[in-house]
């Protein structure tokens, strides 16, 4: 079943009911730097099948771009956001890796689309991954999961539902070391008993 733009609703009996399935939604203001290769291990590691991502943000393109390099597939996400990606420098860099035409290039292989209500977003059928930006500065940085934002109205959704959740940590906070000695950034663990 589809909606009137052709985009398959989630939550219906078409929508992956897999454990392996990871959404990802991100904060248009958070940082992409490091975040593909952090979801590339996430990915392997998780041994994640399917992404459904966000792709109105330059993180979501970045994190697009780990599943293109991984060989996973993903499919696009809409919950009547605005697109951000006119955000994304014209050749990358350290802090921003990925391009407008990379945004223009994985939306292209995006294997289908999903629509859904910021309403229903913490109630989807998969692990749910947020991406949320960062707020104050020096000692005072802390996430941005305050309601108004995406990241955070679903982390509240989450939190009712009684469901664990990963959050990528921002970059602004620190990176760690990953096993083979390159940094990445940290995954918070947000366990239902922990809130």
């Amino acid at each position: 079943m589809t909606d009137q733009q052709g985009k398959t609703p989630l939550g219906n009996d078409e929508s992956p009911t897999t454990e392996r399935t990871a959404v990802f939604i991100a904060d248009p203001r958070a940082a992409a730097l490091l975040l593909t290769e952090t979801v590339e291990k996430l990915i392997e590691s998780s041994d994640i099948e399917l992404g459904i991502i966000d792709l109105s943000t330059v993180p979501g393109i970045a994190v697009a771009k780990a599943f293109d390099n991984s060989g996973v597939p993903f499919e696009s996400l809409e919950y009547g956001q605005s697109d951000h990606t006119d955000l994304a420098p014209a050749e990358p860099s350290t802090s921003t890796p990925v391009t407008a035409d990379d945004a223009t290039r994985l939306r292209a292989l995006a294997s289908a689309e999903h629509a859904a209500p910021v309403a229903e977003l913490g109630d989807m059928d998969a692990n749910i991954v947020l991406i949320p930006a960062i707020s104050g500065g020096g000692d005072n940085a802390r996430l941005d999961l305050s309601p108004q934002t995406v990241t955070g109205a679903v982390f509240v959704q989450i939190e009712a539902a009684g469901r664990d959740v990963l959050i990528v940590d921002a970059p602004e906070r620190g990176l760690r070391t990953s096993g083979d000695g390159d940094y990445q950034r940290a995954i918070i663990r947000v366990q239902t008993e922990d809130v």
